[in-house]
């Protein structure tokens, strides 16, 4: 799926495969974060076991939103997806946070960089 772009300051997504991304002319096929120009790649396959201290570099930057987007995506199994200590932890910070599938996180990591909101966007890869 193609991707509209508009003019931003942070990493546009530009493509969603199945099994891959395109951010910046760049294929990516795995578990990664973006903060404002800087694409990490990032040691997580499983939602289930990610832990407060994994998503610091991205608390760090004080954004309003984490948009995390997995793959496969699976409301049932994915609406419990943190640790106890995530949620309160950034509620307490002021940081939204969303899960959604990756291809719904990229876009609305795209609409929310065209309005120069600050996000932070994580993508699993299960």
């Amino acid at each position: 799926m193609e991707l509209s772009e508009s003019k931003t300051q942070g990493q546009v997504i530009s493509e969603v495969h199945p099994d891959a991304l395109v951010i910046g002319g760049k294929r990516y096929e795995q578990s990664l974060y973006i903060i404002d120009d800087t694409v990490f790649l990032w040691d997580i396959q499983q939602v289930e076991h990610l832990k407060l201290q994994q998503l610091e570099p991205l608390m760090m930057e004080m954004p309003q939103l984490i948009l995390i987007g997995v793959e496969p995506f699976n409301i049932e199994k994915h609406r419990y997806f943190m640790h106890s200590d995530i949620q309160p932890s950034l509620l307490q910070q002021g940081i939204g946070c969303e899960i959604t599938s990756i291809s719904a996180a990229c876009n609305t990591w795209n609409i929310v960089l065209g309005e120069q909101r600050k996000v932070c966007l994580a993508l699993i890869r299960e």
